[in-house]
């Protein structure tokens, strides 16, 4: 009897599977005028989406603190000792001086020594953006939001609208709501309204781009992301730095689909400079490096992928191709074994293939389930089944080990089950020839 392939999500992490109504109560709810938290603070390391999620609507004309003045030069060797305390001890550094000893002396100036520097001015941040009309109803909007009635905050923002036409984080979150209730043409007219007022609104972008990959329009999505990755480099809010990590990552996967190469490295190495516990950008960027032969820099990058994996929830679920990653814990491993067969690691390898092996053999006669629409489809992406080419991998395997006999067996079994791809299943015809 035929199963369905995709049964194993909801067993194994169902929070994949749909998009839970609090994500909004994450996503896109910091009140109109709060602080912006600086993109180099110390949770750079910790989930990147969580501080989008809690910094979205943050005051985007905050600027990160200054510098640091520089810590004040040590004393030179020939300034004098401090006074002795009583008993003949130098007293320790910072102690306060016993009652009626002298000032110390000022020390001596050291010859040719630069100045000791002076702490510049603070720079004067520039003044936040006046309160408008629609102030009052966008803030009410996003604590509903923060409770999930998403009914009650569409109902806000788009009273919002009605008083201030431009309210930038209104008319951004009402785009997302659209979006969530599958008006892609809606979401991306008021997205499209947020980036020409202010084309430093990487969200805005974001949201625009995924509405036009619903609307089966790729070109015009990737001018979106295109828009919104350079804004990485010159981020002022962790919302605008997230988003235009993200959106390096969904330029990657339009190339990674159409099975081109142009940028992609470097978009997914961006993502993961800024989130660096992104499993699903890690595991593109190891299996990028696999199909590029590059095994000994994807090795460590699988690993990491791996790793973060089993903690990686991610907030925004509506960004990704969540279908896509349905078994990323095998196709980890396949990956895994392919680099370490190919840098002779091959006992390595054949552990990590013979792991996967019953997993792809649970694919023979399994069906895909259907999604629910074309617009679906396209966001959600298919399911990456790259490990079904296990057994011809393992068979390499098995080959550079002098097993041939093993070889044989695993090649027959590939092309008896026919779950490999085409490709691989001319591949193996090839190499059962071989071995004969």
């Amino acid at each position: 009897m035929a199963h369905t392939a995709d049964a194993s999500l909801s067993e194994r992490r169902p929070h994949r599977a749909v998009i839970a109504a609090p994500i909004l109560a994450l996503a896109l709810t910091l009140t109109v005028g709060a602080a912006a938290a600086s993109p180099g603070g110390p949770d750079r390391d910790k989930g990147r989406e969580t501080a989008l999620l809690a910094d979205a609507g943050a005051d985007a004309t905050s600027e990160p603190p200054p510098p640091s003045p520089p810590p004040a030069p040590p004393p030179a060797p020939d300034n004098p000792s401090p006074a002795p305390a009583p008993g003949g001890e130098p007293p320790a550094p910072g102690a306060t001086p016993p009652a009626g000893t002298p000032p110390a002396a000022p020390a001596p100036p050291v010859p040719g020594a630069a100045p000791a520097p002076t702490t510049p001015p603070a720079a004067p941040k520039p003044p936040k953006a006046p309160p408008r009309e629609g102030d009052v109803e966008t803030n009410a909007g996003l604590l509903a939001l923060q409770a999930g009635d998403l009914a009650t905050a569409r109902l806000h923002f788009e009273k919002a609208l009605g008083v201030d036409p431009g309210h930038p984080v209104a008319r951004s979150r009402l785009a997302y709501l659209k979006f969530r209730s599958g008006d892609f043409g809606g979401a991306a007219n008021d997205a499209g309204v947020v980036v020409t007022a202010n084309p430093n609104d990487a969200l805005a972008f974001v949201i625009l781009g995924r509405s036009k990959e619903a609307l089966g329009d790729p070109d015009r999505a990737a001018a979106a992301y295109a828009a919104a990755a350079p804004l990485s480099t010159t981020a002022k809010t962790a919302e605008q730095l997230v988003s235009s990590a993200l959106a390096h990552y969904l330029r990657a996967m339009q190339h990674i689909l159409k099975g081109e190469t142009t940028d992609v490295e470097a978009d997914l190495k961006e993502l993961v400079r800024i989130y660096p516990k992104n499993a699903y950008g890690l595991a593109e960027l190891g299996a990028f490096l696999v199909r590029a032969g590059r095994w000994d820099e994807a090795l460590p990058i699988i690993q990491s992928a791996d790793e973060a994996f089993p903690n990686f929830h991610p907030q925004e679920s509506w960004i990704y191709p969540n279908r896509r990653y349905t078994f990323l814990d095998v196709n980890l491993r396949y990956w895994r074994g392919i680099a370490l067969r190919e840098t002779g690691k091959v006992d390595a390898a054949i552990t990590e293939f013979e792991a996967v092996i019953p997993r792809a053999e649970s694919l023979a006669g399994a069906e895909t389930m259907k999604q629910q629409s074309a617009s679906t489809a396209l966001l959600e992406g298919s399911v990456d089944r790259a490990f079904a080419n296990v057994h011809y991998d393992a068979a390499l395997a098995y080959q550079k080990k002098g097993d041939t006999g093993k070889a044989k067996s695993l090649v027959k079994t590939c092309l008896r089950l026919e779950i490999a791809d085409a490709a691989t299943l001319k591949k193996a015809k090839e190499l059962q020839g071989q071995i004969r």
